[in-house]
């Protein structure tokens, strides 16, 4: 581990560790391979212990590294991170991004070079299946899941059930080891015991952490007094200072400006809003009230921002937003774009503020929707065939098993057992399962598909007949609307505007009306719903709502621009770039169930075509080749295509 440590502080140039990152370098059970849980304050180092590791695994052991991070947009900047492993270790490894529609499946096994996969939890889970079936497993030497809220999504009903089905299937077949990391304490040693894993502690911050509370007009610092326990601390709250009558009460009801004089423009400020809405208006507040002379300090750099995100958005920018960034303050939430979000953050390394909004650990698995996808999984991959098999790994290696006190023998009559039936139950009924005359399980065609796409069973059935149907009475080819009504999502939800609904159906060819009518949507049932408003069944109103989302995705296609479209539509511009990630991301899930089912052989000739244009957010074909290049954005081809470069 020394040598390693020294190889690594020669390529990142660092001169000397924090004394808890040698500490923690130096812990028997990380030397070992031994699973470990960093319990860190945030901003402490922590990457550094995972970076260490990861090249290890690389130089000695010649392994690869899965890297688990929440967001795509984590992902590409640990991407970007990584990258000095790529160049200064001689090209032994490579970084490879599974985030979004990225990421080679099955991955490609390299002779000469390890990997390291970065990967957002949904794709490291598709990840690990492939490695399992493949038998190549065993080429993963080290699971690090960070930024998780570190490890806190285990527990969330779906994102926290596909992480532990993560780290269930590598702790079941897996041989190496499990970094993770937490903030959160109450909670480490329950998840420490699920991973069998050793917890080191610290409570170091490279910056102190001053905390206060502003109650009324008067703002207490609060003094944190250790006990003798660990984790119990006890909070004395000392008179800061007392703020006089508050001129701006009309417009500032809280004294939040007033918080903000002693800092800007010299520090910066993290503000955390409620609400999108609230966001926005808490900056339009503050760039109304701080003094007007923060205008001019780094004026240069505020308006180079400016330009950016004006280049992102195609000179449609928000009003509030280019007015607030000229004062130095931005909002930043899911209503902007991942390009926008990019283009803020970057610049909160030097211009002054920014609003965000505000976002008992129990198992995720106890739930019969992930458990039912989570057993499919197992048995696809055959690591259970019995009943037996499933009831000893539930109850010993899953969080809902190892939080039940009960042991094997009492099991029979618990949530456990009851909660296993019911699932085999249900994918036996659903035909994603057989059952032989010995009681043995194995996956169906049918359930393989839909393992193989990574779909949930809950949809099985409702996905079958939606691609069963369409094929049966005819795709419609004279346009991409059938195929884009095919790839919508069923779990987008949006507010229906009725009089837009008719407006949008009569612009459709008389085919594409033709396909709405089969649905039983024509130009009355339109208008009824408009004067009548009538309360629609959860299946009619599943149809309407992917109808509407066709129509946006159809004018997307089009290539009609993204400010016209959330305009015309009243969505947000982050609203419909996750609404076509969601869309690419199934359409890819269909055309890998649609290569496992012979029945809907034409889906799997389309979709890849389609695909690969929808990709960059349904653009010109001439422009694919010029946006594949790294930094290369779409006003930026247009004008190299323009150019005939």
């Amino acid at each position: 581990m020394k040598k390693i440590c020294e190889i690594y502080k020669n390529i990142r140039k660092i001169s000397t560790f924090y004394d808890w990152q040698m500490e923690c370098l130096k812990n028997e059970h990380l030397i070992n391979g031994k699973n470990m849980i960093v319990a860190t304050e945030t901003g402490s180092g922590k990457t550094v212990i995972a970076e260490i590791l990861m090249l290890r695994e690389i130089i000695q052991h010649k392994k690869n590294c899965i890297y688990v991070v929440p967001f795509i947009a984590i992902a590409q900047e640990m991407v970007h991170t990584f990258t000095f492993f790529e160049n200064n270790l001689n090209n032994i490894c490579i970084i490879e991004e599974y985030a979004g529609n990225k990421g080679r499946l099955p991955p490609i096994k390299h002779r000469k070079k390890n990997i390291i996969y970065v990967a957002t939890i949904e794709k490291a889970n598709i990840l690990i299946n492939y490695l399992i079936e493949q038998t190549r497993i065993n080429e993963i030497g080290l699971l690090v899941i960070d930024e998780v809220c570190k490890l806190h999504m285990i527990g969330e009903p779906v994102r926290g059930a596909t992480l532990e089905q993560i780290i269930i299937k590598y702790m079941e077949k897996g041989i190496g080891q499990i970094l993770g990391y937490s903030a959160t304490l109450s909670t480490v040693e329950q998840i420490s015991k699920f991973l069998n894993a050793s917890i080191y502690w610290t409570k170091f911050r490279p910056i102190k952490l001053i905390e206060k509370v502003k109650i009324g007009n008067s703002l207490y610092t609060i003094v944190k007094q250790q006990q003798q326990q660990q984790l119990l601390q006890q909070h004395k709250f000392e008179l800061e200072k007392y703020f006089t009558e508050n001129i701006f009460k009309k417009h500032d009801p809280d004294g939040l400006i007033f918080l903000l004089y002693d800092i800007i423009p010299n520090r910066s400020v993290l503000i955390f809003c409620p609400t999108k809405y609230s966001c926005e208006n808490v900056c339009k507040m503050i760039t109304q009230l701080i003094p007007k002379n923060i205008e001019n300090y780094k004026k240069e750099q505020k308006m180079t921002v400016i330009k950016a995100l004006n280049n992102e958005v195609e000179e449609k920018m928000c009003s509030i937003l280019q007015l607030s960034i000229k004062f130095g303050v931005a909002y930043h939430h899911s209503g902007l774009t991942t390009g926008e979000r990019k283009i803020i953050e970057e610049a909160f390394k030097f211009v002054q503020m920014i609003s965000k909004p505000l976002p008992e650990l129990k198992s995720s698995l106890n739930d019969f929707r992930t458990y039912s996808s989570f057993v499919l999984d197992l048995i696809s991959l055959k690591m259970i065939n019995r009943f037996e098999d499933l009831l000893i790994l539930t109850q010993y290696k899953t969080l809902f098993g190892t939080q039940n006190k009960k042991n094997i023998v009492n099991c029979i009559n618990n949530d456990i057992v009851k909660l296993i039936k019911q699932t085999l139950e249900y994918l036996e009924l659903q035909h994603l399962i057989n059952v032989d005359k010995n009681a043995n399980y194995s996956v169906s065609t049918f359930g393989r598909a839909i393992f193989f796409a990574s779909l949930s069973p809950m949809i099985a059935n409702q996905l079958f007949y939606l691609l069963i149907n369409h094929l049966s009475e005819g795709l419609i080819l004279s346009s991409y609307f059938h195929l884009i009504f095919i790839i919508v999502p069923f779990d987008i939800n949006i507010n229906i505007d009725w009089n837009i609904f008719y407006d949008e159906y009569k612009k459709l060819s008389n085919t594409e009306q033709l396909l709405l009518q089969r649905l039983g949507i024509d130009d009355k049932e339109i208008v009824r719903r408009i004067i009548q408003t009538p309360i629609l069944n959860e299946e009619h109103q599943l149809l309407a709502i992917r109808i509407y989302i066709t129509f946006i995705l159809h004018k997307l296609w089009k290539q009609e621009t993204l400010h016209h479209i959330t305009e015309h539509f009243h969505i947000t511009r982050g609203w419909l770039q996750n609404l076509i990630q969601a869309t690419l991301s199934n359409a890819s899930s269909i055309t890998r169930y649609a290569t496992k089912m012979p029945c809907f052989w034409p889906l799997k000739n389309l979709l890849p075509e389609m695909l690969q244009h929808g990709t960059q957010y349904c653009t010109q074909h001439e422009l694919i080749p010029l946006l594949s290049i790294d930094g290369v954005k779409k006003s930026r081809a247009r004008q190299l295509y323009n150019a005939g470069r």
